[in-house]
């Protein structure tokens, strides 16, 4: 790699990074008003970057990774378990007592797809890419990942 360059994996760890950071603010947030507006914040990120991954990173996995149809299939399969939490977690209020467990269990599933996506799937996938189509996935995950959510898909106090 050469310095200054972006590649997939770079866009992918920091898309992490920013989910985890988005999820440790859930936690230290006392105020309802501060922790909702947070939580939209953190469930329109992670539907996009399961989308997103499903958009741009399974057909390149499948392309150019060794045993990359299975390894889209595997990520595939761990995206269904984050987004059946996602949606339980985004219809439970708040100060509601399942909360707190739902939160806890859909970052258990996250973190394992975070842990297995930059351990395993990205070592695959870059291992079959040039730097420049590293490059190019890279830029077509951020622009992807960067369109703005409406807020008609946020939820309120």
């Amino acid at each position: 790699m050469t310095i200054g360059q972006f590649y997939l994996t770079d866009a992918i760890k920091r898309d992490h990074r920013k989910l985890e950071n988005l999820y440790a603010q859930i936690i230290e947030t006392k105020e309802p008003q501060e922790k909702t507006r947070i939580m939209n914040s953190f469930v329109g990120e992670v539907a996009r970057h399961c989308a997103v991954e499903e958009l741009i990173v399974h057909p390149a996995l499948r392309n150019f990774a060794a045993k990359g149809e299975q390894l889209a299939l595997e990520d595939r399969e761990a995206h269904k378990k984050v987004k059946e939490c996602l949606s339980t977690l985004y219809t439970t209020p708040i100060d509601d007592d399942g909360f707190t467990p739902c939160l806890e269990n859909l970052s258990k599933f996250l973190r394992q797809h975070i842990t297995d996506g930059e351990r395993k799937y990205l070592a695959a996938l870059e291992s079959g890419l040039s730097e420049a189509q590293s490059e190019d996935l890279a830029k077509a995950f951020t622009q992807c990942k960067d369109y703005e959510v409406s807020k008609s898909a946020t939820r309120t106090a």
